[in-house]
């Protein structure tokens, strides 16, 4: 249960060490699939505000399972020493701070599927949007109108920017504004006549996560699957050694079960380069460089 870093991590640390450690618990995904399965079938109509009223109800009952998993283990810790940093609240994954010793005892757990060690990504990208010829489809009158468009990231989007179309801030106090991020949100969505965004009508989000740390990541997308964000652009990525990451896990259960769309727009390495974390999930879209 242990993951192999955490595990390195482990042997080199002091008996009072307190590492940053990310749980997956066990869940019934059969049942989410139900859920899933059944929403869809409850839309009569092929408007949009049916979907989203289906989509609404099926986070509703799908949070209410994930509950059922997760509070119960927070239960449980309570008195042993092991805090809980962040639990969320979409998913069955719980952040917390342990000694090697206390590792051990939550891997005796049967209710803990993994555990790993809490990564730190970085802000790699360098630049953005290349000629994606979007002009075919904007002649056709397609540019995103109603469709709800999240760009995560360790810092936000400037309120007074007059471009940009921004509905919402995860850290609403705290914007953040950083450039990288506008140039990435611009691409999507910038209504500046001469530099028009690939989709300048979509309603957009700042999902501005207080860093790239699998727990404040984990929080932000918890407010996204909340605000049933419809596509949500991650211009960020991690290492990628072919084992799962919390965060690729994470995106994958989030794309699986809410039927939100992720990006990992890893293309900045240039070629020869990996897809990381997590970019590298079974059901996050992946825009990958070229020459």
């Amino acid at each position: 249960k242990i993951e192999t870093s955490l595990a390195t991590v482990m042997g080199d640390a002091a008996p009072e060490d307190q590492i940053r450690v990310i749980a997956w618990l066990h869940f019934d995904g059969a049942a989410l699939d139900r859920i899933r399965q059944e929403a869809t079938a409850s839309i009569r109509g092929d408007t949009l505000e049916e979907v989203r009223a289906a989509e609404a109800r099926a986070t509703h009952r799908i949070m209410q399972r994930n509950a059922q998993v997760v509070t119960p283990v927070v239960e449980l810790l309570r008195g042993t020493g092991i805090s809980v940093r962040y639990a969320s609240t979409t998913a069955p994954v719980l952040c917390l701070s342990a000694n090697p010793a206390q590792i051990e005892i939550l891997a005796g757990l049967p209710e803990i599927d993994t555990l790993y060690l809490e990564g730190w990504d970085s802000d790699d990208n360098v630049d953005a949007h290349q000629s994606h010829r979007t002009y075919r489809v904007h002649e056709s009158g397609v540019k995103g109108l109603g469709t709800r468009v999240a760009v995560l990231e360790d810092n936000g989007l400037d309120p007074a920017c007059p471009h940009l179309n921004v509905t919402g801030w995860f850290n609403s106090a705290t914007p953040n504004p950083d450039d990288r991020v506008h140039g990435t949100a611009g691409c999507i969505a910038s209504r500046l006549p001469d530099r028009i965004g690939g989709a300048p009508d979509v309603t957009l989000y700042s999902a501005n996560a207080d860093s790239y740390s699998d727990t404040d990541v984990i929080a932000c997308g918890d407010w996204i699957a909340t605000t049933n964000i419809d596509v949500t652009n991650m211009s960020y990525g991690g290492s990628y050694s072919g084992a799962q990451t919390p965060k690729t896990r994470y995106f994958d259960y989030q794309s699986r079960y809410y039927q939100d769309s992720y990006v990992g727009t890893a293309g900045n390495y240039n070629l020869g380069s990996f897809v990381g974390s997590p970019g590298s999930a079974w059901n996050v879209i992946t825009a990958g460089s070229f020459d």
